[in-house]
């Protein structure tokens, strides 16, 4: 966060959290209206490229999924997307016109960039100087992370659908849910704040990737674009492999206001989506308030390996859940969330979701404290294993909420599943 100036320097947060409520209400709205298939102000505009995305990928927008198929769609899809993008910087020599400068990564720094974007945990955003080319930046890192965003979007759009229930068993469809994210949510979200960093002074030029060395990359690199993703999509790494390193050079207010509402408006929003879809505005509140909880609450190391939107998002759904059965049998009586009563298999698919990934978080500590940093990296095997780790947890948490969502989507109110 960058000051103001000065004596004003405390005036930015209060003026940040400020402006963010006064924007949560609006997008989170706008949210609403995309999934829940209503006209939106950019539905003229890109309603022929969202129908001919189904056309020529052959999906049937108007089939739902059940937790299941969805769950499935959404693995299958980031197993692609895991192969696409390890193959593209294990080979990545292949695929630049660079006569050499760029050679091929190691097979255990590929699976851990792969794994990391994939499962937005954390991801570095490596410069073209710091041997990634521009076409795995472009090809590569920057699609995987709209890519991996929109997922993490889509599961938490699905589990809300099935919490509302009165679906029929589905929650809507993985395909249709992730083109609408990113057509019409990340890509608009991203170029808005890109031009809103521009008018902060942060610079975006290409020529950069011209030079062997980055002694001169203020002023000679594609900084907004990247900055406007990273911030948007996930929160570590940038161009400059500094958390916003370079977008405060040229002023203080506006490219601090610019960089905290573009980490946190969208979450926020979320929650805000969250309770309309519900009918339930408090849920929404309710959801920001454990969301909040759950990020101050997760260490770094924890968050790295999580990431944000599952250790934030898929645990607040656990968390409701296991927080309304253990109020309910405090008070003698049948648990129950959004009034419909708690089964036995919705609260043990919470507790999985909550205890089995802190297991294996604790394990990776254990690890950890054995090993140090330069050891881990040093070891190919061990370097794996870590990488690994972080992609396995972000599905661990997805399929259990899912599962919820699932159990409560063909549930009418007071109903129990047997």
């Amino acid at each position: 966060m960058y000051p103001i100036s000065g004596d004003l320097e405390y005036l930015q947060p209060i003026l940040n959290f400020a402006i963010l409520g006064v924007c949560v209400v609006p997008l989170g709205a706008y949210m609403a209206k995309i999934y829940q298939g209503e006209a939106t102000s950019l539905t003229p505009v890109l309603a022929w490229l969202e129908s001919a995305v189904y056309k020529v990928s052959g999906v049937a927008p108007e089939k739902g999924m059940d937790w299941k198929t969805y769950a499935l769609a959404a693995l299958t899809f980031s197993a692609l997307s895991f192969a696409a993008l390890y193959l593209l910087l294990v080979f990545q020599a292949a695929f630049s016109a660079n006569d050499g400068q760029f050679s091929n990564l190691s097979p255990a720094a590929a699976f851990n960039m792969a794994a990391s974007f994939v499962a937005n945990t954390h991801p570095l955003m490596p410069s073209s100087g710091r041997g990634i080319s521009p076409f795995n930046q472009m090809a590569g890192l920057t699609v995987q992370t709209f890519l991996s965003a929109g997922v993490g979007v889509s599961v938490f759009i699905a589990i809300t659908r099935g919490l509302a229930g009165n679906t029929g068993g589905t929650i809507g469809n993985f395909w249709v849910d992730l083109v609408r994210t990113i057509l019409y949510l990340l890509v608009p979200v991203s170029l808005i704040f890109a031009a809103l960093l521009a008018t902060a002074g942060a610079v975006e030029a290409l020529d950069g990737y011209a030079q062997s060395h980055l002694t001169d990359l203020t002023g000679k690199a594609p900084v907004i674009h990247d900055e406007a993703k990273r911030l948007i999509l996930t929160d570590s790494g940038s161009l400059m492999n500094a958390t916003s390193g370079r977008v405060g050079d040229k002023t203080h207010f506006a490219a601090g206001l610019v960089a905290f509402l573009s980490t946190f408006l969208i979450p926020a929003a979320l929650c805000c989506t969250f309770g309309l879809m519900l009918r339930d505005i408090r849920q929404g509140l309710v959801s920001l308030i454990a969301m909040a909880l759950a990020t101050a609450l997760m260490d770094r190391f924890a968050a790295k390996l999580i990431g944000a939107d599952a250790g934030a998002l898929y645990y607040m759904v656990a968390c409701l859940v296991l927080s309304a059965a253990a109020v309910k049998w405090a008070l003698g009586r049948q648990p129950s969330y959004l009034g419909k009563r708690l089964g036995g298999f919705e609260i043990a698919m919470a507790a999985i979701a909550l205890s089995v990934p802190w297991t294996i978080i604790w394990a990776e500590v254990a690890l950890s404290g054995a090993s140090n940093n330069a050891q881990i990296v040093g070891s190919p095997l061990l370097f794996t294993v870590v990488s690994l780790t972080g992609l396995c947890l972000r599905f661990w948490v997805m399929i259990p909420a899912l599962a919820i969502a699932g159990a409560f989507s063909s549930r009418k109110i007071g109903e129990m599943q047997t």
